[in-house]
């Protein structure tokens, strides 16, 4: 009797020890979940129009992409129209901008974010975007890769892709949400307004 006392004994202390550990384990699986997700996150773009002054001209928000042919000779997706982005936004002022450039993984959204998490300060309008295409088309990456632009219409947060091969521009539009993640190494070049100044 004494010695099935002294078992017993026993395997409550081994059990104890065996849920510690057990515990322990899920700690460290959480751990390492909440690490692999942080390293998901991509670094910031890099600034790369530091000491430049890009600016865009006062725009009444009447010009659309969609209705903008002449420019994005290479197409334009119809994406434009079926979403119904084809109708004039605000009128804005003379807007500095920046570009930076993507030097790890990630989606749209991270992009964005990573430089700020107010999407307000990070929207122009299409006018704006038709503008810094037209004045100044070598700060766009070419060979195909993307060039992000973020809208805001009706509410929703969208980004504007320009691509530009030989020379030919063309203009394609996703939801800001989307999961697909993009390779940071292929240095795709993201603009933002920086401030708005002058009437």
């Amino acid at each position: 009797m004494k010695k099935f006392g002294l078992l017993l004994i026993a395997l409550v202390i081994t059990f104890a020890y065996a849920r510690t550990d057990g515990e322990r384990m899920i700690e460290k699986r959480s751990e390492k979940k909440i690490t692999e997700k942080a390293k998901k996150i991509p670094p910031t773009p890099r600034l790369i129009s530091d000491g430049y002054e890009l600016t865009i001209e006062p725009a009444s928000g009447q010009m659309l992409i969609g209705e903008s042919q002449m420019l994005f000779t290479a197409g334009i997706s119809p994406s434009f129209k079926n979403w119904d982005l084809n109708k004039p936004s605000v009128a804005t002022k003379k807007t500095t901008f920046r570009v930076y450039e993507t030097c790890g993984n990630g989606n749209f959204l991270q992009y964005f974010v990573s430089l700020t998490n107010d999407t307000n300060d990070l929207a122009m309008t299409q006018e704006q975007i038709i503008s810094i295409c037209t004045m100044y088309p070598e700060w766009l990456r070419q060979e195909e890769y993307m060039n992000l632009f973020l809208i805001k219409m009706d509410g929703a947060y969208l980004v504007v892709n320009i691509t530009v091969k030989a020379d030919c521009l063309s203009a394609s539009v996703n939801h800001l949400g989307g999961s697909k993640t993009f390779e940071g190494s292929d240095k795709h070049r993201v603009f933002v307004p920086f401030k708005i100044s002058r009437n």
